[in-house]
Order: C-alpha cells, then structure tokens, then sequence
C-alpha cells in the first residue's frame, strides 16, 4: 500500500512529451498552457469541452480515444474553489473536488496515463505554527477542504500502481483571471476600502511558477505528494498592502480586521504555511519569493 503523503521516483516525463489539460480556463490551467510548452506537447481542455464530473465525458476523452492518441500525462486543473461557495453547495464540491478526480483516475490506471491532480494547503486545520509537510495529518475545517482532502483520497486509491503526483499550494494569484490580488487592485483604483485579515497566515504562489513547478517535477519523474508555494509566508492584510504599495495606490484605503469580523460563512486555517522542503530535494530548485513578482491588472 502506498504511503500516505510519501513520495517516489516514476519515469521521467521525456521533453516532448504529450500533456492534456483538463480546466485550461482557470488560474493555473491557463498558467500551464503558458509555461509548460516551453518542454510538453500541450493541449487545453474547457469544462465546456471536458466535464470531468460526467463519466461518459471521461470515457470520450481517455478511454474511447486510440492509445496512439492518447496523452502520456494528464494534468488536472479543474475544481470548484471558491470556499464560502463550496461551504454553500457541500454536495456540488464533493462531485467536482472529489467525484471527479476519481473518475480521472480510475481512467488513468486503465490506460496507464501519470495523473497530476492539484490541492490546497486547506486540507490543514492550522492549528500550528511550523510549515506542514506532505505527511502531516489532515484535518480540513471547510467543505472545500474536505472535499479536496476526498478528492486525494481517491486518486490515491484508484491508482494502486503510484502513477500519480499530488501537488499541494496555496493563494494562487495570476494576471488573467479573478484572484485575491485583482480584488486588492479593483477595489483600490475604485477608491474603494480593503479590507483584509491579520489572523490568516499561508504563502501567496504565483500561477505561471507554480505551472513552471509542475514541469521540473514531471521531468524529474517524481510521484506521490509534493507541496508548492512561493517563498513569503504573510497575512492577507500583509499581502494586500504590498500589492497597493506596488501598484502605487494608496494605503490609506486598507482596513484591518480579523477573520471573525470578516464574516465569511467558512472558517479558514489560521496558519497554512506549505513546507516545500521536499520539492527542494526532488528538483535542486528554490521557489523565489512572490514579492519579487509585479502582478498584472
């Protein structure tokens, strides 16, 4: 049986080598069109394209397509993360977060296809004050946490033959798409208050880097759990400042508050802070720090 939140070495990804992307629309599946063509032969899929959730749409895609066509990767990118909607709609997470990611991967050990599926730093309750590392216990506090943490559990028990890479990260930010961060810049070239937490602590990660992440683990043929962030660890309070004095918008519009004033219908780890220790070991690379990057919008 394989080691819950282990890791070890599969073959390696040959440059070249033919990668779909399910959830091409989002942060990082379009981050992964981007960057990953630098080494794979990649193809996008929308979810008007590809339902993941859908078994007959899985069937099309993996199981009815002739092998010679088939992907030799297929990486994951499609969820339901919007966290106070998850906790909304429990039952529709668990079908997008869990449901189908089990469904990609029991169709992946029948065609012998390596799954990247993509998780959160949400799976941890927080409750400590040091980086988790892969093999931590999970104990998510949300719906979107826990259908995440389910969406884990699935792919690793459909695929028995370890063909599989589970890359944790947190506060994914993009230039393209709908973020924390062009929340921050909208509100502010609006003159509107920002308000933001001082009790969340977890580590922005850039879309394109962690893409770029994804690459190096795949040609270096790693399998099992790998976390990912950038380095920086900070609260939403810290972040959004720093995104304003970037931006060079004023300050003045940034409002402090706890996450128990903010109201939100979701209770969110206090602290989440990703080790990537172990992705440090298996590519020889250090994350850069997200203050380093200028984002777009």
């Amino acid at each position: 049986m394989l080691p819950w939140g282990g890791y070890w070495q599969g073959a390696r990804l040959p440059v070249g080598a033919r990668v779909w992307v399910v959830g091409a629309t989002g942060q990082v599946g379009q981050a992964c069109l981007r960057v990953l063509t630098r080494w794979l032969d990649v193809r996008g899929f929308a979810h008007a394209e590809w339902d993941i959730t859908l078994p007959e749409s899985v069937q099309r895609w993996l199981l009815d397509t002739a092998p010679q066509e088939r992907p030799r990767c297929l990486i994951n990118c499609a969820a339901l993360t919007n966290v106070d909607q998850c906790e909304d709609m429990s039952d529709r997470a668990m079908v997008v977060n869990a449901h189908g990611p089990g469904l990609l991967a029991h169709a992946c050990e029948r065609t012998g296809l390596l799954l990247v599926h993509l998780s959160t730093d949400y799976v941890f309750d927080g409750s400590r004050s040091t980086p988790y590392e892969e093999a931590d216990p999970p104990r998510p506090l949300n719906a979107y946490g826990r259908s995440k943490l389910d969406g884990e559990r699935r792919v690793a028990a459909q695929m028995p033959s370890g063909r599989f890479l589970i890359v944790r990260t947190s506060w994914v930010f993009s230039g393209y798409r709908p973020n924390f961060v062009t929340w921050v810049l909208e509100r502010a070239r609006a003159g509107l208050p920002v308000r933001a937490v001082t009790d969340q602590v977890s580590a922005p990660t850039w879309a394109d880097d962690l893409a770029e992440a994804i690459g190096h683990l795949l040609l270096n043929g790693m399998r099992g759990w790998v976390h990912f962030r950038n380095e920086g660890p900070c609260s939403r309070y810290e972040q959004a400042e720093w995104v304003l004095q970037a931006h060079g918008l004023p300050t003045a519009l940034l409002e402090a508050r706890t996450m128990t004033e903010m109201g939100w219908r979701a209770r969110r780890p206090a602290y989440s802070v990703l080790s990537v220790a172990r992705y440090q070991t298996c590519t020889g690379l250090t994350p850069r720090d997200w203050r380093t990057i200028l984002p777009r919008g």
